[in-house]
């Protein structure tokens, strides 16, 4: 693709190994980033023969591919045994001193990840935990307090940091007021601005303070900020207020494309072209190859025909390279 519309992509591949249709599709679209599943993942030696070959095959441009993983630890693990297993984040920050235990767990993960050759962790979760036990992200959330939701945050970006791992915050601007997943249907918080503001979104702040690489998007639809479009779509939560407002300059990462949340209104090649509009920079899209290629065709022929989109690619594109220039080289010996 002239254009390296791919570049703006991070995908999923499908197995332990890659087959030659899996190597000849990564070498022609040439993502910017890989994410592991567990389908992936199955044992150290081989996962390391995994991203070196990932690796290999993704750096032609001269700069290391994004090998990305969600490993929360607890209910959101890919890396099952022989890998070590690490307690989730609610386990984590009831023990007595949870900001040390949050920094040492982040150590231990990271330098785990390095050794595999993974350089970037979708976490910390930064998802505010205000609906109790009933909430949608209560296991997988650092508390119900935004304080404390912000430091703990902070000590896993750092500690991810030092071990050579970027960290990316999610889902911004918070998925912890939902009850339902959005991985099925679109949820949506219906709190006033000013609350989101003082209860959502200030351990983003806190992270984009604290450097963190990327910030994921949100499926949900979050009323008093955008009633029409979910976050993942919305140019208002994503440039207004992330971009212009928030002045975070790394990179913005969508959740998955193809979950059911952003489908209600699309498919997924037209939900990759709004988030793009909107101010999206990395497209995910972990299952579906067909759906990676459509997005990717339709994009390119919107942005060759739109001088606005064009200078918004050439945009993500520097933003995208930066954060591959971060990345610490792998340790696959």
């Amino acid at each position: 693709m002239k254009t390296k519309i791919g570049k703006l992509f991070m995908v999923g591949v499908p197995g332990e190994t890659l087959d030659k249709e899996t190597i000849d599709f990564l070498k022609f679209f040439g993502p910017s980033g890989v994410i592991l599943f567990g389908r992936n993942c199955v044992s150290p030696q081989q996962l390391k023969s995994l991203t070196k070959k990932l690796t290999s095959i993704l750096s032609n441009d001269g700069l290391p591919p994004i090998i990305a993983i969600d490993e929360e630890g607890g209910t959101v693990s890919r890396l099952k045994p022989p890998f070590t297993q690490f307690k989730g984040f609610s386990e984590l920050i009831a023990t007595a001193l949870p900001l040390k235990t949050i920094k040492y767990y982040s150590e231990e993960l990271a330098a785990q990840l390095a050794d595999m050759g993974i350089n970037l962790n979708l976490s910390p979760v930064l998802d505010v935990n205000t609906r109790g036990v009933d909430g949608m992200m209560a296991k997988r959330s650092l508390g119900s307090a935004p304080l404390n939701v912000s430091a703990c945050g902070v000590e896993i970006i750092k500690a991810y940091r030092e071990k050579g791992v970027l960290a990316c915050a999610k889902h911004f601007p918070g998925l912890g007021d939902t009850v339902v997943d959005s991985h099925k249907i679109r949820p949506g918080v219906f709190r006033s601005r000013q609350w989101l503001f003082l209860n959502s979104i200030p351990p983003f702040t806190a992270a984009i303070h604290e450097r963190t690489a990327a910030i994921m998007t949100s499926h949900a639809l979050f009323a008093a900020l955008d009633p029409a479009n979910p976050a993942t779509t919305s140019m208002h939560i994503l440039y207004d207020i992330l971009r212009v407002q928030m002045a975070f300059e790394g990179v913005i990462i969508t959740d998955d494309l193809e979950m059911g949340g952003i489908l209600e209104d699309h498919n997924t090649e037209k939900a990759a072209l709004n988030a793009f509009a909107a101010g999206a920079d990395m497209l995910l899209i972990c299952h579906d190859r067909d759906k990676m290629k459509k997005a990717a065709s339709l994009l390119e022929s919107e942005i060759k025909t739109s001088g606005e989109l064009y200078k918004r690619y050439l945009k993500s594109l520097k933003r995208i390279n930066y954060m591959r220039s971060l990345a610490e080289p792998s340790s696959l010996n």
